[in-house]
């Protein structure tokens, strides 16, 4: 593979992860606004909301990955892309 080859391939494969990301992030948005959504409005079923309550309580990891990522995403990857 030329170099000229192999930067043309770098530069779809960062463009699809930049893609992929995104989708995922705006999921991953998505999922917690609903989630939010369906604790708030269980009151009536102690039992459902505490086990719902948790699906949105202990996302703590998950968004530090999150930030992590999309740093990573946004001034690593995306820079190769948009070249």
């Amino acid at each position: 593979m030329t170099e000229r080859e192999q930067h043309t391939d770098s530069k779809t494969t960062a463009r699809k992860i930049v893609a992929t990301f995104d989708e995922f992030r705006n999921s991953y948005d998505r999922y917690v606004d609903q989630m939010d959504d369906l604790v708030s409005s269980l009151d009536g079923d102690e039992a459902l909301h505490r086990k719902a309550q948790f699906l949105v309580t202990g996302l703590d990891h998950v968004a530090i990955f999150m930030q992590s990522a999309e740093d990573v995403v946004r001034w690593r990857i995306k820079p190769v892309a948009d070249k």
